[in-house]
């Protein structure tokens, strides 16, 4: 749809390339995992992690993964040694983007969606390439180059001290919402509480086996 992976590559290159050069990190590893396409840079058990959809529908989420600490899902279903750059710290620039990416292109990728088997689906497919020449590439950037900053500002996490992360609240029970598939679409149906991760596989999983 778009050229934005060869986008993230030259971008990534630009603004992290400073994790080799100052801080020992290994040059990067690419891979994909499905529809997402991921730079890696590892030194010891750190990871960094720069990675986006390559249909160009989301903007690139950079993450650290302290693969010295075990990983397994919390309470608010997060990986516990899994952390998001952008909590590091409120960045006015990022937020606006979000912002301004809820207003303007979530819209088109509902439309893209609904639209997928009418006659309308080429126009709107041109509609999500226009956007991303007009607005997501400079947005790509601009959320690889604030992130890099971010990174710059709190190095220490790059020698696996992450006390800079914020501490994440964990919520006594988990709340999720049931839906059910009809002919309409999704329908929400109720509410469920579980007390455990545990308890929440175990839902989903008799679920599963209950359809097959």
């Amino acid at each position: 749809m778009t050229n934005n992976v060869d986008d993230a590559k030259h971008f990534t290159e630009k603004y992290f390339s400073f994790l080799v050069e100052e801080f020992g990190f290994d040059k990067p590893n690419e891979r994909w995992v499905s529809y997402e396409f991921h730079i890696e840079y590892f030194k010891g058990n750190i990871e960094i992690d720069i990675a986006i959809e390559a249909d160009g529908t989301a903007i690139p989420w950079v993450t650290l993964t302290d693969h010295s600490k075990p990983s397994e899902l919390d309470m608010t279903l997060t990986v516990s040694n899994y952390f998001g750059i952008e909590s590091l710290e409120e960045n006015v620039t990022i937020r606006n983007i979000h912002s301004a990416r809820n207003e303007r292109y979530n819209p088109k990728v509902t439309r893209f969606v609904k639209e997928y088997k009418s006659d309308n689906y080429e126009q709107v497919h041109k509609d999500l390439d226009a956007d991303y020449e007009t607005w997501g590439k400079s947005e790509l950037e601009t959320i690889l180059q604030e992130s890099a900053e971010i990174i710059k500002r709190h190095k220490q996490i790059l020698s696996g001290d992450l006390s800079a992360f914020p501490n994440r609240e964990q919520p006594k029970e988990i709340q999720m919402d049931i839906y059910e598939h009809g002919a309409n679409g999704p329908k929400k149906i109720k509410q469920q509480r579980f007390k455990s991760v545990r308890d929440l596989f175990s839902f989903i999983k008799g679920n599963w086996d209950n359809k097959k």
